[in-house]
C-alpha cells in the first residue's frame, strides 16, 4: 500500500511557495515566526479591549454561524475544532483548509523535485525516510517525473483525533492531474499527456497543541476509502 501512495504522490505537480498563505493557518514556518518584530504601539494605535457585552445582533449572527458549522461538520468534529480553537485562538477551518493545501502541494513538488531540505521539516520522521527512498532511486534509474495538477477539485476536514494536547486532523484531497514519467532522454515511458487522472487521498497532520510552535507535520498518507 505504502509503494501505491508513494507513487501517488510522484504524480502530483505544485505550484505555490513553501508557506503560501499560511501565515496565520497555523502552518507558519518557524523562522518567519521567529523574526516577525511587534509593532510599537503609538498613542493612535491602542486599541479598547474593554469587554463589551454582545448586541441581539451579533449574537444571533454567531448563533447562526455556529448552527451552519454543525451542519457542515456535524456536531463531533464541531466540538473537535472548538476544542482546539481553545488552545489557539488563531486556529479557524478555513484557515487550516488552506494552509493544508498549501502544504500538500509543496511537499509533492518538493517530492517531484528531489529537494529534500524542503521535506524534512514538514513530515514525520517515518515520512520523510520513505521519500527519500523513493527520491534516491529515482535519481538511481535516471527517471524524471513530469506532473500537472489540473485542479484541486476538493479539500476537506474528514476527520479530528484529540489525545490530551496532540492534534491529528485527516484531510481528504481530490485532485484531477497528469502523469508522465520520462527517462534521461526525456521520453515518455509511462503515461499519456492526454490523459487526466483524479485522485483522491488522505492527508493526517499532526500538532501538539502545548507547543508554541505552530506547524502542522505530515505523519500519514493513505488512498481515500
Amino acid at each position: 500500500m505504502t509503494g501505491i501512495i508513494i507513487f501517488a504522490l510522484i504524480t502530483a505537480f505544485f505550484i505555490v511557495k513553501l508557506y503560501r498563505s499560511l501565515g496565520d493557518t497555523n502552518f507558519d514556518s518557524p523562522t518567519d515566526i521567529a523574526t516577525r518584530q511587534p509593532h510599537a504601539q503609538q498613542p493612535s494605535d491602542m486599541v479598547d479591549v474593554t469587554p463589551k457585552e454582545n448586541s441581539k445582533e451579533e449574537i444571533e449572527r454567531l448563533e447562526k454561524e455556529r448552527e451552519s458549522k454543525i451542519e457542515q461538520y456535524g456536531l463531533t468534529l464541531f466540538n473537535a475544532i472548538e476544542k482546539i480553537q481553545t488552545s489557539d485562538r488563531n486556529f479557524t477551518d478555513e484557515g487550516f483548509i488552506e494552509g493544508a493545501q498549501g502544504a500538500f502541494e509543496t511537499i509533492l513538488h518538493a517530492f517531484a523535485n528531489g529537494e529534500k531540505d524542503t521535506l524534512k521539516p514538514l513530515v514525520s520522521t517515518e515520512i520523510y525516510a520513505q521519500l527519500e527512498a523513493e527520491i534516491d532511486a529515482r535519481a538511481a534509474k535516471k527517471e524524471e517525473h513530469d506532473t500537472t495538477l489540473i485542479a484541486m477539485v476538493s479539500t476537506e476536514i474528514k476527520n479530528i483525533i484529540l489525545d490530551k494536547r496532540v492534534a491529528k486532523i485527516v484531510v481528504g484531497f481530490v485532485t484531477d492531474q497528469v502523469n508522465l514519467i520520462k527517462d534521461a532522454t526525456g521520453k515518455i515511458i509511462q503515461g499519456n499527456p492526454s490523459q487526466i487522472d483524479r485522485i483522491s487521498e488522505e492527508w493526517t497532520f499532526k500538532r501538539s497543541l502545548s507547543s508554541s510552535n505552530p506547524n502542522w507535520v505530515l505523519v500519514e498518507t493513505r488512498a481515500a476509502t
